[in-house]
């Protein structure tokens, strides 16, 4: 006997919850296999893992359905992919039958302890196990009560009597035993049926479960009806064998009144929470690909209209099937002007003079307001790997004007453009000095110095409506060479077919994916055999080169909305983790933007926080020229605001900073994140300080923080 029984059951689950994790969606169903050769998948499915059933007929009222499938529907059944000829086969289903019988009746098992979960899991489930929850009120409240069900094969009432003993472990759960008509009871607010000729159990549960409403809901999904989340499911999973949960969120605003109470009605986050209709969460297999995502529905959220993308056309070529593509869908006109129109609804009485403000500073310092600028391009804006080597797209919606800006910024910054012209190809060429150079500030030491000498090049070459970026020209040569022939829209439609919905996105092709997943389920297969006690001939099944096994795959990750639903989407053949196992370049590839997002994304954070600073120095720039009057004419620091002849502390603010106070000649901008303001966290409380000095005649200024990080303050200021 096995000296710690509980520590055994323990390593079974985690051996188990390994399977899951690894082999998820691995082996997911789609009812349709029409490029798959034909195989008997109700036969295969009926001896493995049979789909969901509860989802086709569910009560009315029904306000949330979750599924959790069985463990061999997940792993084990087939999908409605390349591998199906290989799971449906007679020699795969004797050795699942083989592994269900030795959960059941393995000796050294029973000795364990694990046994009766053991067997419940990988012998009796034979259905996943769906639940629903209805109440009355078509809301999810407290009162909701819950329908559980799924299939058990166990052949008559005493058996399935020995199971719930066993499962209890000496300590029934029910009233009393099944009764010979399959009725049982729980010791409170809980009643059960099994009935034998279907052998699927039903649970009825919750403060107002009762033995009749379970026989009513029983009659009730007996037949087949429509429901609104069915439409949802068929998104996540077309099989009935994957994860699945779905929670109608209507009333919900009503249940986080202390959360939004504080929040006027027309608020972006009330008006989201307020035209919520449901949340869902799940992986299966949709048009023979893994998915896995959550998924939001608020139809007519106004956050929704201004993320979703307008019309994506990717109208380039890639020589070749591209490696990877990454698609950004930036915001164009019509949202611009419409989340400029509704700034003081979405966030308060003057949000919109603040954000007026904002960009007639941006405007001021740059020459170009930065919303003009992202009128003229987009909304694509496409980065891709293929034979030549990784470039970026960008679409011109107004190409004349984004000219006639790229040279405004040119002049007023020492931009260098240039066209070159190699082999009939045309590239413009664009020499931009670096941040120091162009502020002035690359003054110091010779590190200092040699640092402000270095300038950012960009190379590019008109393709349509398109320019197409490279880092080096060489690359636009080789690329006009070989006279790219795919598709990219093309491409990307069969790759992620709701490309027109993605906000962010990236997809990429992988390598010998159903090969690899495939012998790794033999080895998951060959090891349940040894623990169960039945060791599997796994040599009796088909060799991956007899099953004409595609050698690439796709993937895909995104960000998708609509101007109904927002949702994370992650795309895949068998399995997530071939993400970054499909292959060395490949994961190289997906390593490399990795890192390149880990240094660009605290970058420009760093480059947000220290515009937010700026504004503190433009602010106390107007109150220089008071305290300096007051020091000049009376011969004294000013002692406060009144004093210098300014406004209170807190009539003197911005979008960041609360107020700017005077004390003793100092100038103090100090920074909030409480509203109305929204500085960063890394500033909140943070005061940035400008101590005057009367030098015959002139008054001189210091700044410092003692409480900033350096990096975020002005060069002048560290």
């Amino acid at each position: 006997m096995l000296q710690n029984p509980r520590a055994f059951a323990r390593q079974i689950g985690v051996v188990a919850c390994g399977a899951l994790l690894v082999f998820v969606v691995g082996c997911n169903h789609d009812k349709s296999a029409s490029s798959i050769a034909k195989v008997d998948l109700t036969a295969a499915n009926a001896q493995i893992g049979q789909p969901a059933w509860l989802d086709a007929r569910l009560p009315e009222h029904t306000v949330a359905y979750a599924r959790i499938p069985s463990l061999w529907g997940m792993l084990s059944a087939p999908d409605g992919r390349p591998l199906d000829p290989a799971l449906a086969g007679s020699e795969h289903t004797k050795i699942i039958a083989t592994l269900r019988d030795a959960a059941r009746t393995d000796p050294l098992l029973a000795q364990s302890g694990a046994a009766p979960w053991i067997a419940l899991f990988l012998g009796d489930q034979v259905a996943p196990v769906e639940m629903a929850a209805v109440d009355l009120s078509d809301q999810l409240t407290p009162a909701a009560n819950v329908l559980m069900t799924t299939r058990l094969d166990v052949s008559d009432i005493a058996s399935l009597n020995a199971r719930m003993t066993a499962l209890s472990d000496g300590k029934p759960f029910l009233k009393a035993p099944f009764d010979a008509n399959g009725s049982a009871e729980l010791p409170r607010m809980g009643f059960l049926q099994f009935d034998l000729s279907s052998k699927r159990l039903y649970v009825f549960a919750g403060t107002g479960a009762s033995r009749a409403g379970l026989d009513q809901l029983v009659k009730q999904v007996a037949s087949t009806r429509s429901h609104p989340m069915q439409a949802i499911e068929s998104t996540f999973d077309s099989n009935g064998q994957g994860l699945f949960v779905w929670i109608k969120l209507k009333g919900i605003a009503s249940l986080m009144d202390a959360k939004l109470a504080t929040l006027p009605p027309g608020n972006i986050a009330r008006d989201l929470v307020d035209h919520s209709q449901s949340l869902a969460f799940g992986w299966g297999t949709v048009s023979g690909h893994g998915r896995l995502q959550i998924q939001l529905d608020a139809p007519d959220a106004r956050l929704l209209s201004y993320l979703a993308p307008g019309t994506i056309a990717a109208d380039i070529k890639t020589t070749g099937k591209p490696n990877w593509v990454a698609t950004l869908a930036l915001p164009g006109p019509e949202q611009i002007t419409a989340i400029e129109a509704n700034l003081d609804q979405d966030y308060g009485p003057g949000t919109h003079q603040k954000y007026d403000q904002l960009m007639a500073r941006a405007t001021a310092k740059v020459g170009l307001k930065p919303t003009d600028f992202l009128r003229t391009i987009g909304p694509e804006l496409l980065f891709f790997s293929d034979a030549n080597g990784s470039f970026a797209a960008l679409r011109m919606r107004d190409r004349a004007a984004f000219q006639s800006q790229l040279d405004g910024l040119g002049k007023r910054f020492g931009w260098h453009a240039n066209t070159i012209s190699i082999d009939g190809t045309t590239i413009h060429q664009l020499q931009v000095p670096n941040f120091a150079s162009a502020m002035g500030t690359g003054q110091g030491d010779a590190s200092a110095r040699i640092f402000s000498r270095l300038q950012s090049h960009y190379y590019w070459v008109d393709d349509g409506d398109y320019l197409i970026f490279a880092s080096v020209p060489q690359l636009l040569l080789d690329r006009a060479a070989s006279k790219p022939d795919v598709s990219l829209a093309k491409w990307l439609h069969d790759v992620q077919p709701d490309q027109q919905q993605t906000l962010l996105g990236l997809s990429g092709t992988s390598k010998h994916v159903q090969r690899d997943m495939y012998y790794a389920y033999m080895q998951l297969l060959q090891g349940l055999g040894d623990v169960l006690g039945k060791p599997v001939e796994i040599a009796t099944l088909p060799a991956a080169h007899t099953l004409n096994l595609p050698e690439n795959g796709n993937y895909d990750v995104s960000i998708e909305a609509t101007e109904s639903r927002f949702a994370l989407s992650l795309g895949y053949e068998q399995s997530p983790i071939e993400i970054v196992t499909h292959g060395a370049s490949e994961t190289t590839t997906v390593a490399v933007v990795a890192i390149l997002a880990a240094i660009a994304v605290p970058a420009y954070q760093d480059y947000i926080i220290r515009s937010q600073v700026s504004e503190g120095a433009s602010l106390a720039d107007g109150a220089k020229t008071a305290v300096s009057e007051a020091i000049i004419s009376t011969g004294k620091m000013p002692a406060n605001n009144a004093a210098a002849g300014l406004d209170p502390a807190d009539q003197i603010s911005g979008a960041y900073v609360s107020s700017v106070s005077v004390e003793a000649g100092i100038i103090e901008a100090h920074y909030s994140s409480e509203p109305p303001q929204s500085a960063n966290k890394a500033l909140d409380g943070g005061v940035l300080a400008f101590t005057p000095r009367l030098d015959h005649g002139n008054v001189q200024w210091t700044c410092a923080s003692a409480n900033i990080p350096a990096k975020y303050l002005p060069s002048v200021c560290r």
